[in-house]
């Protein structure tokens, strides 16, 4: 398994490294972090409480599993939805 680059990163080349990882990992300030993988019991969790949100929250809102990719511009600001 490859190490992570340890230099600053841009955000294309973030993005061009995640696509071909078999691990997840985060991008925050032009570097890299890796991401741990859940276990069954939260998975099952998660999907439970996305399940009862789902029902709760206004028709504006969405909510998204772990496997979606998000880009935040700032604190308190909208998403983007990066395709995967």
């Amino acid at each position: 398994m490859a190490s992570l680059p340890t230099s600053p990163l841009t955000e294309e080349q973030y993005l061009a490294i995640e696509r071909l990882a078999e691990t997840k990992s985060e991008f925050h300030e032009g570097r890299m972090f890796a991401m741990s993988g859940g276990t069954m019991n939260h998975s099952l969790l998660s999907v439970s409480i996305v399940a009862l949100l789902h029902r709760l929250v206004p028709v504006t809102c969405r909510t998204f599993n772990s496997d979606m990719r998000i880009k935040v511009a700032e604190a308190g600001s909208t998403l983007t939805l990066i395709a995967r």
